[in-house]
């Protein structure tokens, strides 16, 4: 579903102003090498209660008789969802009363017999997206089931809380932070070579490699849910998800939530390309922020298959980095709305300064 304008610019002009957080958070982009530092497994509990007792094969924590237990998943959205993706009522976690409890990888605060301690539980998590996918000749069925690593994912979060805390509303956002944010590692990694399979498995041309690109955008931009807001927080586009007025996520956040508004999938789509191996580029313009990407031998789409897309009002958006206009040129991809292909957006004002965010165009991530 597109979205107005005048809702482009509510998101994105809160979106800015945590730009700064990723400078501090993610010093150095990822070159492809992923650390290959073994992570912690199994359960870890700190302040368990006299008499409970944890099955480290299980997962398991069993205490002397039934106890009322309050579980909260301090990796939850901040608001409860339903089936259809809204946000309904403020996470406050779980009550159980059961003699033992069961718990999947993550981290957790547990109160029961009046102690509160807590449960951090490694290992993998699945997350598994489907999306319909049009080329030029046919629509395809495209799938893909990803694994995060809870302590990749758990290490992001909580870094990415704790800088968002610290910079929030500072105002010292400028476009030339964004690149911060693209964050490479293992999960980006295993999740490009997955996407790649499956563009082969539809029949896509092995040395198309815009096609390609096409498939990956499509990926973010069908499977990534833009948050909505939540009552009294009109604007708040974050609020949900992360209960903040604004917060700026991380890729490994992006995909554990499957939420994100302009700047997280941006980030997400450039951390793909770099796997894929392209240089990338994050963009902003007064309102918004989009993705870029270095491609030889551009072609453009026919009328009518843009048409059949529903964007043609938009137009082929192509510059070169901000203070090097003879340098490598990038083609814009929006992130937010359905299907789109690379190089296709709104009007981008290159070279204009904006009132807070300096610059709109185009900083390069990689090459």
């Amino acid at each position: 579903m597109q979205r107005s304008l005048a809702v482009i610019v509510a998101v994105a002009a809160a979106v800015v102003v945590l730009i700064a957080v990723a400078a501090l958070l993610t010093p150095d982009t990822d070159d492809g090498d992923h650390d290959t530092e073994t992570a912690p497994s199994g359960i870890i509990v700190e302040g368990l209660p006299d008499g409970f007792v944890v099955d480290e094969a299980m997962n398991t924590i069993s205490s002397p008789a039934v106890t009322e237990w309050h579980i909260h998943d301090d990796y939850h959205t901040a608001y409860n969802t339903d089936r259809f993706g809204g946000f309904t009522t403020p996470y406050e976690g779980e009550d159980i009363v059961a003699d033992s409890v069961t718990f999947e990888p993550g981290g957790y605060t547990v109160t029961a017999s009046g102690v509160t301690f807590s449960v951090k539980v490694y290992g993998t998590v699945e997350r598994s997206v489907s999306w319909t996918y049009s080329m030029e000749s046919r629509e395809v069925r495209a799938s893909v089931t990803y694994t995060l690593d809870m302590h990749d994912v758990m290490d992001s979060i909580d870094g990415s809380r704790a800088w968002n805390a610290k910079m929030n509303g500072n105002g010292s956002a400028a476009f030339s932070h964004l690149p911060d944010i693209v964050v490479c590692d293992d999960t980006t990694d295993r999740l490009e070579s997955q996407l790649r399979q499956e563009y082969l498995r539809i029949g896509g041309d092995p040395d198309d490699g815009q096609g390609y690109l096409d498939f990956i955008a499509s990926f973010v931009q069908l499977n990534v849910r833009y948050p909505g807001t939540v009552e009294d927080r009109r604007s708040q586009w974050d609020y949900g998800v992360y209960g903040a007025a604004e917060y700026w996520a991380l890729p490994q956040e992006t995909l554990y939530h499957l939420y994100g508004d302009c700047e997280d999938t941006s980030a997400l789509l450039c951390a793909l390309y770099i796997e894929a191996g392209y240089d990338v580029a994050m963009g902003g313009k007064s309102g918004h922020v989009f993705a870029g990407v270095a491609l030889d031998g551009y072609r453009q789409h026919s009328d009518g298959f843009i048409e059949g897309l529903g964007i043609g009002h938009m137009q082929v958006t192509h510059h070169s980095a901000v203070g090097d206009d003879g340098g490598r040129e990038y083609y814009a991809v929006e992130t937010i709305y359905d299907q789109i292909p690379v190089g296709y957006v709104n009007w981008v004002d290159f070279g204009a300064e904006t009132l807070y965010w300096g610059t709109t165009g185009f900083y390069p991530v990689s090459g």
